[in-house]
């Protein structure tokens, strides 16, 4: 492998990436666009491979860069022979995820595997979606922070949360996390949106 370039903006970067044959691009997590990053390369080059470097590496941003095109995520203290052998990997159209990522992505699976298995007890059925915004209302996350996250209009969220209430039997945001906390103990304070 060979560094093309080496830049310190997405500004510069998409500049770079006009201009060379490169095949792979490996984006700071820290960059101030986030997610939006790697959308921002895809759009110039949408058959370059991107792999995300994160500092301290989390299941949400993880899920957020892959949903934006990522190939990988990478803990930024993985050895360097690692990491060379994982960006080979992606150019050969394989996944980059660390051991610890996939650590952290297991237990989160899991957290949220005896959620749904608390609710389908009770014989309820969930849309995907709503699972979605289901967990994020139990994580805390406000109905602005969900409609970001998961692309959608606040109103859409509003809608989702409201059939959620209604399918669970249950009169607010705060029974639906108190709903879910049943299986591991947690509390987190509710959106009032």
């Amino acid at each position: 492998m060979r560094v093309t370039a080496t830049v310190e903006n997405l500004v510069d970067a998409v500049d770079v990436l006009a201009h060379t044959s490169a095949k792979l691009v490996v984006v700071d997590a820290s960059m101030e666009e986030g997610s939006s990053a790697v959308r921002a390369v895809l759009s110039v080059r949408p058959n370059v491979r991107v792999v995300v470097v994160d500092q301290n590496p989390n299941v949400d941003d993880m899920f957020d860069f892959v949903r934006a095109g990522a190939s990988g995520y990478l803990d930024k203290e993985l050895p360097l022979n690692a990491l060379g052998d994982a960006l080979r990997g992606v150019l050969a159209g394989e996944a980059a995820i660390s051991r610890r990522m996939m650590t952290l992505i297991l237990d989160d699976f899991r957290t949220h595997a005896n959620h749904r298995m608390l609710l389908n007890l009770n014989g309820t059925k969930l849309t995907n979606r709503e699972w979605d915004v289901l967990e994020l209302v139990y994580k805390g996350l406000s109905t602005a922070e969900i409609a970001a996250r998961l692309y959608v209009s606040r109103a859409t969220v509003r809608s989702h949360v409201a059939a959620m209430l209604h399918k669970l039997k249950v009169r607010d945001r705060g029974a639906l996390v108190e709903l879910l906390g049943v299986s591991d103990g947690t509390r987190v304070v509710p959106d009032t949106d």
